[in-house]
C-alpha cells in the first residue's frame, strides 16, 4: 500500500525575507567593509589628495604677486582661473572614481547573486564612505587656492566658496558612480563622463557668455551643472566687493557704468566701477545674488538624482560576465 502525504500550504517553508539578516544589519556590515576598502585603497585616495594639493598650488601661484585686481583684464583672469579650477577638479573627481567603483560594482554582482545584502545597503555604504575624503580633499584644495589667489578674508565668503567646491566635487564623484552603474565597464562610463565634461566646459558661461549662447543650445546652459557652480563661486565671492575696477571702452561694464556720458564733460581719462558691478554687467545680469539658493538646490538635487539612478541601475542591471 502506497501512502502519499497530502500537499498543503502548511508543509511549505517560508522566510520573511530573501536575506538572512535585517536591513540595518546589512547596512552596518557593508558600511564597515566599505570603510576598510577606502582606507586600504591608498592609490585612489592619495591620488585625490595629491592632485587637489598640487593643483591648488599651481593655479593659485599665478596670482601670488597680484592679489588685487584693478582692471577688466585682471578680473577676466580671475574668472577664468575660478572656471578652470573647478573644472579640473571636477574632471579629476569623475575620472579617478570610475575604475575603483567598477571593481566594487563587480564584487557586488557576486554578492547579490548569493543574496548577501540588498542594493540599498551597498549604495548607502559607498555614499557615506566617500564623504570624509571629499570633505578633506576639498578643504585642502579650497584653502590653499582661496588664500593664494587673494580672495576676501571673510568667513562667510570662504564658507560659500568651500560649499560650492564641495558640491562640485561631490556631484562629479557620484556622477562617476552613476555612469559606472549604468555602463558595462569603466571605459564606456568614461565616454559618458567625457561628453558631460566637454559640454559642461562649453556651456558654463565663460567660453561663451550666457547671452551669446545660441537659442537652440540654451537648454544645456540650464541643464548642466557648470553654470550653477560658477555662478555660486563668483557671486558669493564678489557680492558687495568694492574693489575699484577700471572699465575698458566698448565692454558691457563700460556701457553699464555709462562711461561715455561720464567722460564726455570730464577731465578724467578713466571710468571706474567696482568688482561687484563688473560681475553683474559682464554676465548680463544673469548671475545675481538672489540665485544662490536655487544654485544650491540644483546641485543638491543633482546629488540626490545620481544616488537614485545608481540604486536603480545596481538593482536592475547586471553586467557580470562570470
Amino acid at each position: 500500500v502506497l501512502f502519499r502525504s497530502s500537499i498543503s500550504d502548511d508543509n511549505l517553508i517560508s522566510f520573511p525575507s530573501l536575506f538572512a539578516t535585517p536591513k540595518m544589519t546589512q547596512i552596518k556590515e557593508v558600511l564597515k567593509r566599505s570603510w576598510k576598502i577606502y582606507w586600504r585603497s591608498p592609490t585612489y585616495n592619495r591620488t585625490r589628495i595629491f592632485v587637489a594639493t598640487l593643483l591648488s598650488l599651481l593655479i593659485g601661484s599665478v596670482f601670488v604677486s597680484n592679489q588685487t585686481p584693478s582692471n577688466e583684464s585682471e578680473m577676466n583672469s580671475r574668472v577664468t582661473t575660478v572656471y578652470l579650477s573647478f573644472l579640473i577638479i571636477a574632471v579629476n573627481s569623475l575620472n579617478t572614481v570610475l575604475a575603483f567603483f567598477e571593481a566594487e560594482r563587480n564584487m557586488y554582482y557576486r554578492h547579490k547573486a548569493s543574496l548577501m545584502y540588498n542594493t540599498s545597503a551597498i549604495s548607502f555604504a559607498f555614499t557615506v564612505a566617500e564623504i570624509p575624503f571629499l570633505i578633506g580633499s576639498c578643504f585642502l584644495y579650497t584653502t590653499i587656492f582661496y588664500f593664494m589667489v587673494g580672495f576676501a578674508a571673510d568667513a562667510g565668503k570662504y564658507f560659500f566658496y568651500y560649499l560650492f567646491m564641495l558640491l562640485c566635487m561631490s556631484c562629479f564623484t557620484y556622477l562617476g558612480h552613476m555612469f559606472v552603474a549604468l555602463s558595462p565597464d569603466a571605459q564606456v562610463a568614461q565616454g559618458f563622463g567625457g561628453l558631460l565634461v566637454s559640454n559642461t566646459s562649453l556651456f558654463t558661461g565663460v567660453l561663451i557668455r550666457p547671452e551669446n549662447i545660441p537659442n537652440f543650445w540654451k537648454f544645456l546652459y540650464w541643464l548642466l551643472p557648470g553654470h550653477y557652480i560658477l555662478e555660486g563661486l563668483l557671486i558669493t565671492q564678489f557680492n558687495g566687493d568694492e574693489t575699484p575696477i577700471t572699465a575698458s571702452p566698448g565692454t558691457p561694464f563700460w556701457d553699464a557704468l555709462g562711461c561715455d556720458e561720464q567722460l564726455k564733460n570730464s577731465t578724467n581719462t578713466e571710468c571706474v566701477g567696482t568688482a561687484d558691478e563688473w560681475i553683474i554687467s559682464t554676465f548680463d545680469e544673469i548671475f545675481l545674488p538672489e540665485h544662490i539658493p536655487s544654485c544650491i538646490a540644483y546641485l543638491v538635487g543633482l546629488l540626490l538624482l545620481t544616488r537614485i539612478v545608481t540604486v536603480w541601475a545596481l538593482a536592475k542591471l547586471n553586467y557580470r560576465k562570470t
